[in-house]
């Protein structure tokens, strides 16, 4: 099991990082640390290779007057043994990465929501490039890789279009409000089977 630690959100602290139990939680170690500045957000593990790891890290804190958020220690890490070892494979995104989601069918292709854009890599996170989707007001709260397709992606978001959906790996994007309630879109999901059913995750219901 392993936990990616934001810390205490309100001072640097030596909390922040990856942690790894192997005894079911009795015991925990620090597998990932950069510094007391900076945390982690989300952990993504390789569908095809458990051992193969990716850890977001996160350089944020938060004061009684403002929050501040990215900084110079945003990136993406990387395992290949389990947790034990790591490597930054990414560049400095300056932004707060909220969530890293790996393509099922097509490990080599993964996607970042950072604040309100989404970024792609085709080749396992030797390069990342911007997506066509970058909001100007709002966020990415949700990505979801379709199961079969790993070019087909939605992101529910915080903007008044909710939901966008993409169908060439992140080139473009198109959004799809439809009839959806007027509030933001939290959450997002692919069904598995045929049908290319979504579903979508709201303030108050599921639809």
């Amino acid at each position: 099991v392993f936990v990616a630690a934001i810390g205490q959100a309100f001072s640097p602290n030596p909390e922040r990082g990856v942690y790894r139990t192997r005894d079911g939680g009795k015991s925990w170690e620090k597998v990932l640390f950069i510094s007391d500045q900076t945390g982690f957000s989300d952990l993504e593990f390789m569908p095809s290779n458990p051992n193969i790891i990716y850890a977001a890290a996160w350089m944020a804190e938060r004061k009684p007057w403002t929050i501040k958020s990215g900084g110079t220690e945003n990136g993406i890490y990387k395992s290949v043994d389990g947790g034990s070892n790591w490597t930054s494979i990414s560049q400095n995104f300056g932004d707060d990465i909220d969530e890293l989601k790996i393509a099922p069918s097509d490990n080599n292709k993964m996607y970042l929501a950072i604040d309100g854009a989404l970024w792609y890599t085709t080749n396992g996170g030797l390069i990342w490039s911007p997506s066509g989707l970058n909001l100007s007001s709002g966020r990415i709260n949700s990505i979801a890789v379709h199961p079969s397709d790993p070019d087909k992606i939605a992101a529910a978001t915080t903007s008044s279009n909710k939901v966008y959906i993409s169908t060439n790996g992140g080139l473009t994007f198109t959004p799809i409000p439809w009839d959806l309630p007027n509030f933001s879109a939290q959450a997002v999901a692919w069904q598995n089977n045929a049908e290319d059913g979504l579903y979508v995750g709201m303030n108050y219901g599921i639809y």
